[in-house]
C-alpha cells in the first residue's frame, strides 16, 4: 500500500520513532529499506488497513516476524 507523507509521519510518531516489535529507534528517513509499515494485525488475519493498525518496524524486524 502506498502512504502519503502525512500518514508515514503519523505512523512513525505513533511509537515516538520506534520499532514496536524490538523498540529500538527507527531512521524515518530510511523508510522503505529500513524500516516498513507493519500491521500490528494482519490484514489475512482480519486487520485493517487503518491508522491503529499501522505501525513502524524494521524491515528485519517485519520479515522475522513473517
Amino acid at each position: 500500500m502506498n502512504y502519503s507523507e502525512e500518514e508515514i509521519r503519523s505512523i512513525y510518531n505513533s511509537t515516538a520513532g520506534r520499532c514496536h516489535l524490538c523498540h529500538e529507534e527507527v531512521d524515518y528517513n530510511a523508510y522503505g529499506d529500513g524500516w516498513h509499515v507493519d500491521h500490528s494485525k494482519p490484514r489475512s488475519e482480519g486487520g485493517t488497513d487503518h491508522q491503529n493498525n499501522l505501525y513502524p518496524a524494521h524491515a528485519s524486524c517485519n520479515i522475522e516476524k513473517g
